[in-house]
Parts: C-alpha cells; structure tokens; sequence
C-alpha cells in the first residue's frame, strides 16, 4: 500500500491493474497540492484499495487488509469531509490556492499551513 507494486517481482501486474496506485505516490500528489477535492482524493484512495482487490483472490490477507482498509479510510474521509469542504470555500473566498501558506489557525510550527488531505492520509499510515 505504502510504495508502487514493484513490476519486476509481480510481472503480470500491469496486465490487470490499468491504473496503479499507493498511498507513497498519494503523498506525492498532497506535496504537490495536487488534489482539487476531497471526492479526488476519496477517488484515488478507492483505487489504492480496489487495485489491490482485483489484483488479490478474495481470501488473501492483502485482499482482506484492503477492505478493511477501505472501511476505516472512507469513515475517516467522511468524517474530515465538512472541515475539509469549508476550508476549501474559506481559500476559495480569499483568491488563494489550496496548500498555500497564508497563517491562519491550524498551523504547524513554522507556519505552514496544514493541509487536511494529508491529515486524513497520515491515518492510513498508522492504520
């Protein structure tokens, strides 16, 4: 979950999986303030977990950890959801693009401004 699936260990990865995806690259994309919405995060974060479904029979640990995984993840986004979706009205509002360091509440020593869709992310790291 936390890196890309290595393809030249799993050959026949890319034969089923069309779109790879993991939480390593997730990160990426937070870095970069990739993310427009909090539904394209939930979207990509669903493809982390269905990748790993269709790629693993139904009674493999790592088809069994995806659900589980999807189960917690979708709580955790839902609930971050209304701060996250007002957050984003609140930059919307002032002109300024999401991730941009602007000094409001919720800062992190240093001044930057916390980016919600890596607090939701980092849950799945200690899951």
């Amino acid at each position: 979950f936390l890196e890309p699936v290595d393809t030249t260990v799993v050959t026949d990865y890319l034969t089923i999986i069309q779109k790879p995806m993991d939480f390593g690259t997730m990160r990426q994309k937070i870095d970069r303030n990739e993310y427009s919405s909090i539904d394209e995060f939930k979207a990509y974060f669903a493809l982390v977990c269905n990748n790993c479904k269709t790629y693993n029979a139904p009674e493999t640990l790592y088809y069994k950890s995806a659900d589980k995984l999807w189960q917690f993840g979708e709580k955790s986004i839902e609930r971050e959801r209304d701060s996250i979706l007002l957050e984003e009205e609140r930059m919307k509002a002032l002109g300024v693009a999401a991730g941009t360091d602007i000094g409001t509440r919720g800062n992190r020593p240093g001044g930057k401004r916390v980016n919600k869709y890596f607090v939701v992310h980092m849950t799945f790291y200690y899951y």
